[in-house]
């Protein structure tokens, strides 16, 4: 039986934070939704680092929704028509080689979540608690 997708998403976790604060890693890995919440991973083993220069911890500036458009920032495909690395044929394809039938204009129109772990939550409300 083949499940129909339903939703695209990322997942970011906490990777490893810099001794003074002023450097983050955050490790994030993609999947797609099928019905009946199965989740089936795309890819993983990405992520990216932010650090600055302030003596407080990098983290205190951070919202949920700046870090979440962070991550949207790495995973997003390209547009199929720029010449990028990253299309939503590309995305199709890594889809289709886990066994979920879908097209990239199918995955084009589908929600795109980010979901920030427990431990990003808990570092961003720490930032909150700086301010």
């Amino acid at each position: 039986m083949t499940h129909r997708p339903v939703a695209l998403g990322a997942t970011c976790d906490l990777h490893e934070t810099s001794d003074d604060g002023r450097t983050v890693s955050f490790a994030v890995s993609e999947f797609v939704e099928l019905e009946g919440a199965r989740r089936v991973v795309l890819r993983g083993g990405l992520g990216f680092t932010a650090g600055w220069n302030s003596p407080s911890p990098i983290w205190s500036s951070w919202t949920e929704e700046s870090l979440t458009q962070d991550v949207l920032n790495v995973v997003l495909p390209d547009e199929d028509d720029t010449g990028e690395d990253h299309p939503w044929e590309w995305l199709a394809e890594l889809a289709r080689g886990r066994g979920v039938v879908v097209t990239a204009d199918q995955l084009r129109r589908l929600p795109y979540e980010v979901e920030l772990t427990g431990r990003v939550r808990r570092l961003i409300s720490a930032g909150r608690d700086q301010r």
